[in-house]
């Protein structure tokens, strides 16, 4: 090959990347959408995941890149902003949502270690078993009710507490529910909620689309 045809072989390759680099910058980035919750990211437009605020230590800045932390310092997401103001306006709302965020918050509502299915399954028998007492019930449901609708506390928590809202059949339950389920509503208690007949509006089906596979199978979604 002549050093005239590498010349410019050279040139349209260097044009092409300028050309497809902005592609490739915007595939490798993560779309964010913050809720009540947690973290709705989507990844490469398709894949998409869910990182709760009690999985987050923090953050870090690169460019114009806002790097979030997972609990072992590894970064978990990169989240791409064209406005510095925008990147701004985002790390105050982010720090005032982990400030506010009770990772230890009601323990007879949270999943812990358990599968989605079992989780469920032992909330509905907690409800029908402090059915037995009206005294436990009403301790439990009004736990229930203050629970689903704080937006400070886990997802987790507020889907299990509106787990037993459902399962315990009281009436009033379902206003509770219908309350907390706004377009921010973390994606387990919408899914829980729609699991349990509630309607779920047309804002606040997206986050459907965010649950684990666990989740999605125990949901039937």
């Amino acid at each position: 090959m002549r050093v005239d045809e590498l010349f410019f072989l050279s040139v349209a390759i260097v044009l092409r990347w300028r050309l497809y680099r902005p592609f490739f910058r915007w595939l490798r980035s993560d779309r964010v959408r913050m809720d009540e919750g947690g973290l709705r990211v989507r990844r490469f437009g398709l894949w998409r995941t869910y990182l709760p605020f009690e999985k987050v230590s923090g953050w870090k800045i690169h460019g114009a890149t806002l790097c979030i932390l997972g609990l072992d310092g590894r970064i978990e997401l990169r989240w791409r902003f064209d406005n510095a103001n925008r990147m701004l306006s985002t790390v105050s709302e982010l720090e005032a949502r982990l400030a506010a965020h009770q990772a230890d918050g009601m323990p007879a509502f949270e999943r812990g270690e358990r599968s989605t299915r079992q989780w469920l399954a032992d909330l509905e028998r907690k409800a029908r078993r402090s059915a037995e007492s009206p005294y436990r019930s009403r301790v439990l449901l009004e736990d229930a009710a203050r629970a689903v609708n704080e937006p400070t506390l886990s997802a987790d928590t507020r889907a299990g507490a509106a787990a037993v809202l459902i399962a315990s059949g009281e009436h009033g339950a379902r206003r509770r529910i219908a309350d907390s389920l706004g377009a921010e509503a973390p994606p387990l208690l919408v899914a829980v909620a729609a699991r349990g007949g509630e309607p779920v509006a047309e804002d606040a089906r997206d986050a459907l689309g965010y649950l684990t596979g666990d989740e999605r199978r125990a949901l039937g979604r």
